[in-house]
């Protein structure tokens, strides 16, 4: 059972600001305090005509990390009655990057780096492990190219001519708004807005 009255002094805030490595401790910090907001959302949503749900906002200046751990960032953005703006000031990059297009909106300021790359895997054990280990690294770089297809207007060769070439593909904000990946902050107001 929630809180609520204890969840009420942060409610004016919805602010996260992620600067860590993407990691199961580090999700699943942010991920329980998200879930606060939408369910308290959700709850005033029933009792109160006309509730505004305010966005969170979830700014991001990240190396990346763990995939399995973005996704579940990912999947509560995605699913959130909420609005979820997300943020990038500094760099968002692998993990961190796929976290940023999970925004309902998306923004970031002039001087942002993004970085789009392949998976990479450390592997040892038995022949079998390491087919097995193979087999789920082709569904998570399946699952990852069809995931920026679908968030952006990155055209899918683009993808495939980084990936195999396993470079890493720095992204910068003249190319924002054209490969349709978000909106560049321009103006004071974006950075903190409320529609």
């Amino acid at each position: 059972m929630l809180n609520y009255t204890n969840l009420q002094s942060l409610h004016s805030d919805r602010i996260f600001y992620l600067s860590e490595d993407v990691s199961e401790n580090s999700m699943g910090n942010i991920c329980f305090e998200l879930l606060k907001f939408i369910n308290f959302d959700i709850e005033e949503d029933k009792i109160k005509k006309n509730y505004y749900k305010k966005p969170i906002k979830i700014f991001i200046n990240s190396f990346g990390g763990s995939v399995y751990d973005c996704w579940s960032l990912i999947d509560i953005i995605e699913h959130s009655t909420t609005p979820i703006y997300t943020y990038v000031t500094g760099k968002a990059m692998s993990c961190g990057f796929l976290i940023f297009l999970a925004g309902h909106k998306r923004f970031a300021t002039e001087h942002a780096t993004l970085l789009c790359h392949d998976v990479s895997w450390s592997m040892s054990g038995k022949y079998e492990t390491v087919k097995n280990n193979i087999d789920e690294l082709h569904r998570i770089k399946k699952d990852i190219e069809e995931y920026i297809i679908s968030k952006t207007n990155i055209p899918k060769q683009d993808i495939y001519y980084w990936n195999e070439r396993a470079k890493d593909w720095y992204i910068h904000s003249e190319d924002f708004e054209r490969l349709g990946i978000c909106k560049v902050i321009k103006d004071k107001k974006d950075m903190f807005l409320e529609e």
